[in-house]
């Protein structure tokens, strides 16, 4: 996903992902993901970036193409982040994205989900 030819490469700026009270979510996981996803996963198919201290997660050379993205704060287990299973079964409170050509989007997201317990 990661790899696009440097004349078709976009960006997804996620500038001020928040929690329910709207406050910055820092250290959350934003998720990006194809969409939908293949039969057979490869590790690009799905990617993570954290989030700053301001709730901020940028994703570069993304190639045009359509996306979903979610966003989590405190996954017990961040690998669960770039799991096909969890996204899967979590996809239905992500947030489609469609790049074409050369294209910079940016998206607002709020905290989706909640799992503690690290």
């Amino acid at each position: 996903m990661l790899a696009a030819s440097s004349g078709s490469a976009t960006r997804i700026r996620v500038p001020d992902l928040s929690d329910a009270d709207d406050r910055p979510a820092p250290d959350a996981i934003v998720i990006l993901a194809r969409d939908p996803l293949p039969g057979q996963v490869a590790p690009q198919d799905i990617v993570a970036r954290p989030t700053d201290i301001n709730g901020r997660a940028v994703f570069d050379g993304v190639p045009p193409g359509a996306y979903r993205l979610l966003a989590y704060g405190d996954l017990w287990d961040d690998s669960l982040a770039i799991s096909p299973d969890f996204y899967l079964a979590h996809q239905s409170a992500a947030e489609a994205v469609k790049l074409d050509s050369r294209e910079n989007r940016t998206v607002r997201l709020k905290v989706s989900y909640v799992m503690s317990g690290k």
